[in-house]
């Protein structure tokens, strides 16, 4: 059933609250076009990013990060705003995590006869 590169990478999710990562933070980023690849490459190599998504809709980038405290986000997103140029910006904070990596689970865990 898992053949076939159908699992890309095995992973655990793990509590960040427990490590001392008691802020996380969902980050829409539109960014001007000269400003998207070397974004990206700073985005990707920041060790407070978790996950980076290339989205649209008026925005580039959807960055998953995690952070320590709320001082942190506000210092990561000064960074950001200082190396690039951004166009557009939404920040939200993660207040409680409902349900996360769901998709498929019941077919895999539970699956029919």
């Amino acid at each position: 059933m898992f053949q076939g590169g159908i699992i890309t990478k095995h992973t655990s999710l793990l509590d960040f609250a427990k490590l001392g990562y008691s802020a996380r933070a969902t980050i829409l980023l539109g960014l001007s076009k000269e400003s998207r690849s070397d974004a990206k490459r700073f985005l990707t190599l920041h060790p407070n990013v978790n996950s980076l998504y290339k989205i649209n809709n008026g925005y580039d980038y959807l960055v998953e990060g995690v952070f320590h405290n709320l001082r942190e986000i506000d210092e990561f997103l000064d960074s950001v705003e200082e190396k690039f140029t951004i166009q557009q910006k939404q920040v939200y904070y993660i207040i409680d995590e409902l349900a996360r990596e769901k998709f498929l689970e019941e077919e895999i865990f539970n699956p029919r006869p």
